[in-house]
């Protein structure tokens, strides 16, 4: 649970959600988009489960990071995996970058393009089960090594190199509408 929580939470600060976030995010934030969400309950359900991830990173540090995103389980491997070929639309065992991009409409194209080309390591704009997968496996890996630390600047507001788990909150108060948008 906790490296999975550590990779969804690198994804969210190394995509465009973490350009800025405001060193002081009014409680009115959370509050507005909480009753934007059709279904009030389970929004606070998401929320919830973001405190709780918050709670586990309380004192993170870059180290830590780094190591838990380079030992991804078998499961989690799988749940990428799965996640992905669900967007193959036509149903012929490979998942194109267009049926990828309508895989999720709330995020840029560009940087679904960027993800995809962790699966489609010959460029031909096709990625089959083997590649999702290899993909997938070598995620947490490319993530960690690409620079924990710019990962960490996203949620160590004081810039101390330790994100406590009132720093987290505030990042993941400021970015709830971006990890689960409005449908």
């Amino acid at each position: 649970m906790r490296r999975a929580a550590a990779i969804a939470l690198a994804a969210l600060v190394s995509g465009a959600a973490a350009a800025e976030v405001p060193n002081v995010v009014p409680s009115a934030t959370l509050t507005q988009w909480l009753r934007a969400q059709g279904d009030v309950d389970a929004a606070q359900w998401r929320v919830f489960d973001l405190m709780h991830a918050a709670d586990q990173f309380d004192g993170l540090r870059p180290e830590r990071l780094d190591s838990d995103l380079k030992r991804m389980t078998q499961d989690e491997v799988s749940e990428v995996t799965e996640r992905v070929m669900r967007s193959d639309i036509d149903d012929d065992g490979a998942v194109t970058l267009d049926e990828f991009i309508t895989m999720e409409p709330a995020r840029t194209p560009e940087d679904l393009q960027r993800e995809f080309a962790r699966y489609d390591p010959d460029g031909d704009r096709r990625a089959d089960r083997a590649a999702v997968n290899l993909g997938a496996r070598t995620a947490g890996e490319a993530e960690s090594a690409a620079n924990p630390l710019r990962e960490m600047a996203a949620w160590d507001l004081d810039g101390d190199r330790v994100a406590t788990r009132d720093e987290i909150r505030r990042v993941l108060d400021a970015n709830a509408p971006a990890i689960w948008p409005a449908r």
